[in-house]
């Protein structure tokens, strides 16, 4: 059984989750910055752990407000970005019609 923190999601009876996250320019021009003074190190680290990357330069909200989503499963956890908005809201609506 999985268990689904505030603004996240559950996919079905697996254990997997997705939590959608909104960039913050603030936040992310510090991560960039960090990045230049570190020589890149920082951005080598995000490109192994994508969702420290995610959790440094984003917030956590609602889905319907992501503008990237993190999707945890018993596997690994994989960051996912940009979504479009869009799209999204025409899979939320098919999905409410089936």
């Amino acid at each position: 059984v999985s268990h689904v923190g505030a603004g996240a999601h559950a996919l079905g009876p697996s254990s997997t989750e997705v939590f959608g996250y909104r960039t913050q320019r603030l936040q992310r021009a510090l991560c960039l910055l960090t990045s230049v003074l570190t020589c890149g190190l920082l951005q080598l680290v995000f490109y192994w752990r994508p969702q420290w990357g995610v959790w440094a330069s984003c917030l956590q909200c609602p889905l319907q407000e992501a503008d990237t989503v993190l999707l945890r499963t018993t596997v690994c956890t994989m960051a996912l970005s940009p979504i479009q908005q869009q799209k999204f809201l025409s899979y939320q609506a098919n999905e409410l019609s089936s």
